[in-house]
């Protein structure tokens, strides 16, 4: 993977960023998809995630099915399919 500065063209952090944050977070820190215990996730980080796509400096140490599931709901919410972005039901303006 190479890094981006382009805004939303991230392909991931540099390699010794990301063995930084796998370094400092050797258990996964996901505390919130349906395959983690109410404490949290205890498998082993393989996966660097960001938290902020701005500043390379701010990321987590993540297993890859906890990763993967944080892109998943990042990205259906992007699209508009997640609790943050629904738009109100609207009557077709063609029907009455």
């Amino acid at each position: 993977m190479t890094w981006s500065t382009q805004p939303g063209k991230s392909r991931g952090f540099p390699p010794a960023q990301r063995l930084r944050i796998l370094a400092r977070d050797p258990i996964c820190r996901c505390t919130g998809c349906p395959r983690c215990t109410p404490d949290g996730c205890t498998a082993r980080s393989t996966e660097a995630d960001s938290l902020d796509q701005t500043h390379t400096d701010q990321g987590q140490g993540m297993c890859t099915p906890c990763h993967a599931h944080r892109s998943a709901s990042q990205g259906l919410a992007a699209r508009g399919h997640g609790p943050t972005r629904k738009r109100p039901a609207q009557r077709h303006p063609g029907l009455r």
